[in-house]
């Protein structure tokens, strides 16, 4: 476990959640998957924190956060409903790649559209990485990479608000702190072991 990406991410997830409850309480709460990640972001760091068992934790996490994935990529084509139904952001392909132009208002209009499909097959790959489990030290910190861009695209653009309604902050901490949990029982108590050995210095 690599305590400084746990420091990291754990300090992120906090600084996410103090950002959620303010807009929460400004009236922009997270939508049901991003408050279901960020409740298991929580329950996951908490959990490695405190050196506790992750695995069944870790494995819940990388779901929702893959589902997170996977659901925006379902909504830019549609597939969650029409445009201008409740809980749709986008609808359909053609407004999905208006609004990453709104992303990137400084990029060239030829490469907005380029964008748009590159950040879709991105996130396609990630969800079906998480779900994976192989790797998840690099799935947990490609994720991170990803939710941080976006994260400055959109409070640079369309503002907090909308970072707030997709809770992107916490997400791209919990990656990062599942980029920390192991896969298999086996490894999460040789890593709990290993945390409770002392460590003496040489001479």
């Amino acid at each position: 476990m690599s305590e400084r990406e746990l420091r990291a991410g754990a300090v992120v997830v906090v600084g996410g959640v103090v950002f959620e409850v303010a807009y929460a309480i400004a009236g922009t709460p997270p939508g049901p998957i991003p408050l279901l990640v960020a409740l298991s972001a929580v329950a996951l760091t908490t959990a490695a924190v405190l050196r506790k068992r992750t695995v069944a934790l870790g494995w819940l996490t990388a779901v929702l956060l893959a589902a997170d994935f996977g659901g925006a990529v379902a909504d830019r084509f549609g597939l969650l409903g029409d445009p201008g139904t409740s809980g749709v952001t986008w609808g359909d392909w053609s407004a999905f790649t208006t609004y990453t132009g709104t992303l990137v208002p400084w990029l060239p209009h030829a490469l907005v559209a380029p964008l748009a499909v590159g950040a879709t097959t991105t996130e396609v790959a990630l969800c079906g990485w998480l779900l994976s489990g192989v790797a998840r030290r690099w799935a947990g910190r490609a994720s991170a990479v990803v939710l941080a861009a976006f994260f400055l695209a959109m409070l640079t653009s369309v503002g907090g608000a909308a970072v707030a309604k997709n809770a992107v902050p916490v997400l791209a901490g919990c990656a990062l702190v599942l980029a920390t949990v192991p896969v298999r029982r086996s490894a999460d108590r040789a890593t709990t072991a290993a945390a409770r050995v002392p460590r003496h210095g040489a001479g």
